[in-house]
């Protein structure tokens, strides 16, 4: 008896020693292959500073199919995982968009989502009977932090995966796109980047929605270069975007001792032009070679901007007016092959998980010189590519040319690269042009530890506008008007800016590929026998067991 009462104690003991340790010390457990419940460092530091609640609401709600279920409750067991952290902690709010007492209101509330940027979702599915059911749903959700609201996609778009894969990407990036919501809301002290002026380089029309998009970052400005590259040294990144005119001596030497001084740059630079006026004319226009006397440079820094212009089976579509003289208006959807659907390497963070992007009038690039940097693709076109040199024209005549694998025979030409490592003065051995000043600590040869990322077309950040006048609007950059397709030149560019302004451990969270575990189709199919199976051998176990103590018990008796 006294030794039962000495273990009975003992084991109390332990129980209270364990439960004071528990509540002075936290430790968690992920089993998971990928370790899809571990919370990365950056992530959890991000989270730890919050000095004010962040509410949350998630509008992924209602009578969801199997696959959106699952990312809804991935969603919960993320913001689970960044509650811990979080010292003034996460509130949660569910709410269905679709949910009203009528047709009328259900409708506003899709309006009201509408117009904060946050589009339904038609989904189409079969129930078991195989009725069709369709139901609108809001793979979004919103974060409030410090007065301030940043809605949030849920949903990975791209044309290269299917459904199941999209899904499955969306629930991978969980962590990137809800630490990405609470940095941009978190920033106090933003950098400063800018869009460089002076070459009739896209104006700040044409790059309104990619100045949006980066406004969330940093602190975006516009400016003219002089002599003077002290002037730049307060910029993170400079965004040089299709420069027309070409630049000055003093100018290259202002921007390669920015350079120098560990500046980043990103170029997007045409290799090739045409004479817009005599295309929209005649519909055909040769192509010119887009000197603006960087060329140079470009090549002492490892890179050519190749003067061809390419042609690619795989590109978005243009529309031509087919109807006859006197008769209703009509128009025929054909290929235009002058503009790509660029790819992105899955290799780089950068371009990781993003959609192809749209593009028109594209080059291709070179890396050339010492392999002492680092060398990589960004951008490329697909497997069945061609280029035009100087002067082919660039004509509607080949919408009518048939897709031939013979014709489109160069495959995945790269158009875009990024160079990191420590570069050379393009004005080494060169006198100081006129009119320049030099850095305080005088003029450097050899650059600081930096990148540069150089884009052979200026298309692809280039945002078009609908409606004339007082209601004109910006559409989305990226946005294919033919298909209706978001395609992905919003998330590279900044992807981009991001990895030169040196937030490359932020992206690494995209970089994250968890196992889609799909339940085998043929198994299915005999749903039947398998949910037998389940619910009937642990009940025939159980009955077993019971059966078999019973009779253990008489036999003792």
């Amino acid at each position: 008896m006294k030794k039962n009462i000495l273990k009975g104690s003992g084991i109390l003991v332990l129980i209270v020693i364990l439960n004071l340790l528990s509540s002075s010390y936290f430790v968690r457990l992920d089993l998971t292959a990928e370790k899809r419940y571990t919370l990365s460092g950056q992530s959890r530091k991000l989270v730890k500073s919050m000095d004010k609640p962040l509410e949350v609401i998630l509008y992924l709600n209602g009578d969801l199919n199997p696959a959106f279920d699952r990312l809804r409750t991935s969603v919960t067991d993320m913001l689970d995982e960044l509650a811990i952290y979080a010292p003034h902690g996460i509130k949660l709010h569910q709410v269905n968009p679709s949910a009203a007492p009528d047709d009328k209101t259900r409708q506003e509330h899709y309006v009201q989502m509408d117009r904060k940027g946050m589009r339904g979702l038609s989904v189409n599915e079969h129930d078991r009977e195989g009725k069709l059911s369709s139901k609108v749903i809001y793979p979004w959700m919103e974060l409030i932090y410090n007065g301030d609201t940043l809605p949030v996609s849920l949903l990975k778009k791209n044309l290269n995966l299917t459904p199941q894969e999209a899904l499955n990407t969306s629930v991978s990036e969980l962590e990137y796109n809800l630490t990405e919501g609470i940095r941009i809301l978190a920033i106090t002290h933003p950098e400063r980047i800018a869009f460089i002026e002076g070459h009739n380089e896209w104006s700040e029309a044409y790059v309104y929605e990619a100045t949006n998009l980066l406004s969330k970052y940093y602190n975006v400005d516009r400016g003219r270069l002089s002599g003077n590259p002290e002037e730049l040294l307060p910029y993170k990144v400079l965004i040089i975007a299709a420069p027309q005119k070409a630049f000055s001596e003093k100018e290259k030497f202002a921007l390669d001792q920015y350079i120098m001084n560990g500046g980043r740059v990103l170029w997007l630079l045409n290799g090739t032009k045409i004479s817009q006026q005599e295309f929209d004319a005649t519909g055909e226009s040769a192509t010119l070679k887009e000197d603006v006397n960087l060329d140079d440079m470009l090549f002492t820094y490892g890179i050519r901007i190749n003067p061809v212009t390419i042609q690619d089976m795989q590109c978005t579509a243009i529309r031509l007016a087919s109807s006859a003289a006197g008769t209703k208006e009509t128009y025929t959807t054909l290929p235009w092959y002058f503009a790509p659907l660029l790819i992105p390497s899955d290799k780089s963070i950068i371009t990781h998980h993003i959609s192809p992007l749209k593009s028109e009038l594209v080059s291709t690039i070179s890396f050339v010189g010492s392999d002492q940097l680092k060398r990589e693709a960004l951008l490329s076109t697909s497997a069945n590519a061609h280029t035009l040199p100087v002067p082919d024209k660039v004509s509607l005549r080949y919408v009518e040319m048939p897709a031939e694998e013979s014709y489109f025979n160069e495959r995945n030409l790269p158009v875009a690269g990024l160079l990191e490592g420590e570069f050379t003065s393009a004005f080494i051995n060169r006198l100081t042009p006129d009119s320049c000043t030099e850095l305080s600590q005088g003029r450097l040869q050899k650059s600081k530890y930096t990148r540069m990322i150089v884009v052979a077309t200026g298309s692809i950040i280039k945002n078009e506008w609908r409606g004339e006048k007082d209601e004109a609007q910006p559409v989305p950059l990226g946005y294919d008007n033919v298909s209706g397709e978001y395609l992905g030149n919003a998330e590279f560019i900044s992807n981009a800016v991001n990895y030169l302004a040196g937030n490359e451990q932020w992206l690494s969270l995209r970089s994250r590929d968890y196992k889609l575990r799909l339940l085998n189709k043929q198994a299915i199919a005999q749903r039947g026998l398998w949910e037998t199976i389940n619910i009937g051998i642990p009940l025939l176990l159980v009955l077993t067991v019971g059966f078999v103590y019973s009779k253990r018990r008489k036999s003792k008796q």
